[in-house]
């Protein structure tokens, strides 16, 4: 069990490494540069972490941790009718993606097609059964029609997150407008959903890609 003050140092170093791989990218930042941010040796960040990659890796955990956390408060609140709360999600999903998306493509080939793969996972098991929750509320509530909730948010998710990924099929930006178009439509249609019930996620979709493909 880790002391109090061995927390603090390790949340220090994940706090370093997430602000460092942000502002320089994986590959320009160095196991030096962390030292130096946290002013530690290297036996103690190797207490902690036994290469670059294992830091990364862990603060796509811590992300994925805190996102989980933001999106169940966003679910149990009793206050939101589901597509409310639906609406609340994606756009945290919107803004929380881009920000792990962004320091996962500053690494090199190799590296970030394992942690993109470990990504995707990660967010399909931590999202599904909370999203799946708020559609059976939404199923409840008559704004979702479907018999496989869990399934639906599920087949989605991972959809997604692999089906936009331009460094794998090489999509132009005209292509991946429209692509955006018809998700938003098959999504609308898989869960039942009244038609434009999820077109508000076009304009952040379009300057997502906007950003990703200057």
């Amino acid at each position: 069990m880790k002391s109090k003050k061995g927390e603090i140092r390790l949340h220090e170093i994940l706090d370093a490494g997430e602000q460092l791989f942000s502002q320089k990218g994986y590959d320009e930042t160095t196991i030096n540069d962390v030292l130096s941010r946290v002013d530690i040796g290297k036996g103690t960040f190797y207490h902690y972490f036994d290469s670059k990659l294992s830091l990364m890796t862990s603060i796509i955990e811590r992300m994925m941790g805190q996102l989980a956390q933001m999106v169940t408060d966003i679910a149990n609140d009793p206050s939101l009718a589901a597509h409310d709360k639906m609406t609340k999600v994606l756009l945290q999903l919107n803004q929380s993606g881009s920000e792990a998306h962004g320091m996962i493509e500053g690494q090199s080939a190799p590296q970030n097609a394992i942690l993109h793969q470990a990504g995707i996972v990660a967010s399909v098991h931590s999202m599904t059964p909370i999203l799946a929750k708020i559609i059976e509320q939404g199923i409840d509530e008559g704004v979702y029609h479907t018999p496989y909730p869990f399934e639906t948010i599920e087949f989605i998710l991972a959809s997604n997150q692999f089906y936009f990924d331009v460094s794998a099929f090489g999509w132009q930006k005209e292509e991946m407008y429209q692509k955006g178009k018809s998700f938003i439509r098959i999504m609308t249609l898989s869960l039942g959903a009244k038609a434009g019930s999820f077109e508000f996620l076009l304009p952040f979709f379009e300057a997502q890609v906007n950003k990703e493909m200057s």
